[in-house]
């Protein structure tokens, strides 16, 4: 479906669930866990339009966070990549995508925010170094200032 059914209303709702009344072929949807399947769960709740987002806002932005690090944080990229990776492919065999009471996807959000943290010092430092000019640049602009007398001359 495009829109989904509703986020979190399909699996274990019991008689609140669309399929509770329903011939008996479906009736047991309505006490299942969970999907057994992340991104099938994602698709049957919130369609295929919640998928788009869910995609770029879980895999593909913070994937972009960890190659975008320096060398500087080949560890915390390391451990990003790996936690990431553990996560995705779980998420094929298990619904722990987008649960709020699964380890792994709190896991999964501290390490996100670990990595965002890290970005962000990362791009204020390369800001900081464009900005500020190296001590031969303003050694440089200085001489331009005084032209070639002295040190001494130019105190007094």
């Amino acid at each position: 479906s495009l829109i989904g059914i509703g986020f979190q209303s399909v699996f274990q709702v019991g008689d609140a669930s669309i399929f509770a009344g329903t011939t008996k072929d479906l009736a047991f949807l309505a006490n299942l866990a969970h999907a057994h399947n992340s991104y099938l769960e994602i698709f049957i709740s919130i369609g295929f339009i919640g998928c788009v987002f869910t995609f770029f806002a879980v895999i593909a932005a913070p994937i972009q966070r960890v190659l975008g690090l320096g060398h500087r944080y080949e560890g915390l990229r390391a451990v990003g990549l790996s936690v990431f990776l553990f996560m995705y492919l779980q998420s094929i065999l298990e619904g722990e995508l987008l649960n709020r009471d699964s380890v792994v996807w709190i896991s999964f959000l501290i390490v996100y925010a670990i990595l965002c943290t890290a970005h962000e010092i990362q791009q204020k430092r390369d800001h900081a170094y464009r900005v500020t000019p190296s001590y031969a640049q303003r050694f440089d602009r200085y001489r331009r200032e005084v032209g070639d007398r002295s040190l001494l001359e130019s105190v007094r």
